[in-house]
């Protein structure tokens, strides 16, 4: 992110954090999954999803570093 503020950097990885953070406090609220008429994630499917999702956020992260849309 040459010529960028480096608070912008730090923006997207607090913004991934919080979603991230709200994202499992809800689905493991169990008002949620009462009136939602679901289960809260085990350990092991949680894993699976961050496993999945980490991935993902580091190839998106190298894709606009090294082919940036603009």
């Amino acid at each position: 992110m040459r010529g960028k503020d480096e608070s912008v950097g730090y923006a997207v990885a607090v913004g991934i954090a919080a979603i991230f953070i709200l994202q499992f406090l809800f689905s493991q609220w169990g008002i949620m999954n009462q009136l939602f008429n679901t289960e809260a994630v085990n350990p092991i499917q949680g894993l699976i999803c961050i496993g999945f999702g980490l991935p993902m956020i580091a190839l998106s992260a190298l894709l606009k570093r090294f082919a940036p849309l603009n």
